[in-house]
């Protein structure tokens, strides 16, 4: 990891940023799937159409 750890003090320093940043990933996963289990459990759900939402999401912002 040479250029690594020309950025960072360390290889275990990359190491502690990598960890740091999977944790952040799993809280946020978790926080994601919690509010998932609150809506199905409210039955506050909506139909999904993957077609549709790609679309929208192709589509070209507005500046």
């Amino acid at each position: 990891m040479p250029g690594s750890v020309a950025i960072y003090g360390s290889a275990s320093d990359v190491v502690r940023a990598g960890l740091h940043l999977l944790e952040e990933r799993e809280a946020k996963l978790e926080a994601l799937r919690s509010a998932l289990a609150e809506r199905e459990a409210n039955g506050d759900l909506e139909e999904f159409d993957r077609d549709s939402f790609l679309a929208i999401m192709r589509r070209p912002t507005e500046p």
